[in-house]
């Protein structure tokens, strides 16, 4: 299973990580894996070359972990694009990815 647990604060995303695999045999976990895969680096890649590198990412093998250490309207969307992603592949595959979404202000 690959859970994603979002962090807003004052609205804003402020942190998102994504761990786990989709650990099942049917032949969707390629395809469960690789779109989230695809998600994160194309997030990633967005945010190096659209932000001021106002943000931490750390990963490993089936973690990732970026930290937004100050928000602005470019970084928003682009994470906001990333979840509206992510919960279009949860929205197919419901058993093999989760998003938890926690809000503080």
């Amino acid at each position: 299973m690959i859970r994603v647990k979002i962090k807003y604060l004052d609205q804003n995303i402020s942190q998102i990580e994504i761990k786990g695999h989709s650990e099942n045999e049917d032949g969707y976990n390629d395809l469960v894996c690789a779109g989230v895969s695809c998600i994160v680096y194309g997030t990633l890649n967005a945010l190096e070359e659209l932000t001021l590198n106002n943000y931490l990412v750390k990963q490993d093998d089936g973690y990732t972990l970026m930290e937004i250490s100050e928000s602005n309207e470019v970084n928003q969307i682009i994470l906001k694009t990333m979840v509206i992603q992510l919960a279009t592949i949860v929205e197919k595959y419901p058993m093999y990815i989760k998003i938890k979404q926690e809000v503080k202000s």
